[in-house]
């Protein structure tokens, strides 16, 4: 009986440890492209808020700007990725 509580326990905090990993990790960095100038940078997409998108570069600078200055495709991940958390997908205008 002990055993099976100790190994209920292990798999409680498995379990918890591996969901935090997940949330940690939830988007992985990408490159983003302007689409006036074709620049590249490689962040994480914190949030939408609007039209407009927060990233976190590398070296842990935090920006924001309006999703309307990224390449289509770019746009599109945006929206998607707004979609599956329950978001307003954003749109450009």
């Amino acid at each position: 009986m002990k055993t099976r509580s100790i190994f209920i326990a292990v798999a409680i905090i498995v379990s918890f440890v591996a969901r935090l990993s997940a949330n940690a990790q939830d988007t992985p960095p990408r490159l983003w492209t302007n689409a006036a100038n074709g620049r590249t940078v490689e962040a994480v997409l914190l949030a939408v808020e609007g039209t407009n998108i927060r990233f976190r570069t590398k070296d842990d600078r935090v920006f924001t700007l309006p999703v309307s200055r990224l390449v289509q495709s770019d746009q599109e991940f945006v929206a998607n990725w707004a979609k599956e958390r329950g978001k307003t997908p954003v749109t450009a205008t």
